[in-house]
């Protein structure tokens, strides 16, 4: 008597997924690139002893207001499973998908960023997302880069560094 054993695994492995750190390292050059060096966006690594964990720190940085920083959003996962990547950031509080800059403004009541992830993924209302692979990371990074909330700071901190300049510039000029 003969038995065929099955193939139970996922039909759809992809064998060139990335880990966090190398997509975050990715949207590094970007910021200074478009915003000509006004900006610049850092990464830090947290290789806690203490843990099994590693956390990394993204912020957006203003060289010419005294190196000043902002943390846009912080990941954090196990030394060896990379996957699932718990992310948190301010951006994901109570933030409606709408409000996305490549979200058309007529898109009506779309739920909110948190309502779309149940408890069980770890949505916290203090702004925590956990994403289970790749895509679901790629995803939350995407909402939080381009969110009104970090466009803000971008161009807050875009537009000191200019009247920094210019105020610089009038003083050099004047005398």
């Amino acid at each position: 008597m003969s038995i065929e054993l099955q193939d139970l695994w996922p039909d759809d492995i992809n064998v060139e997924v990335l880990p966090p750190v190398a997509i975050l390292r990715a949207q590094l050059e970007p910021l200074r690139h478009k915003t000509k060096g006004i900006l610049q966006a850092e990464l830090d690594v947290v290789n806690s002893d203490s843990s099994n964990l590693i956390t990394y720190n993204l912020d957006i940085i203003a060289p010419s207001l005294a190196s000043y920083r902002h943390r846009i959003l912080t990941a954090t996962h196990d030394k060896i499973l990379v996957y699932p990547v718990t992310i948190t950031s301010a951006c994901l509080i109570s933030r409606r998908v709408s409000e996305s800059p490549e979200m058309p403004a007529r898109v009506p009541a779309l739920p909110r960023l948190g309502d779309m992830f149940s408890k069980s993924d770890e949505y916290e209302e203090f702004g925590s997302r956990r994403a289970a692979g790749e895509r679901e990371f790629q995803h939350s990074l995407r909402l939080i880069l381009k969110s009104r909330e970090v466009t803000s700071i971008i161009s807050s901190l875009i537009a000191r560094s200019n009247q920094l300049q210019l105020d610089h510039e009038k003083s050099t000029s004047s005398n």
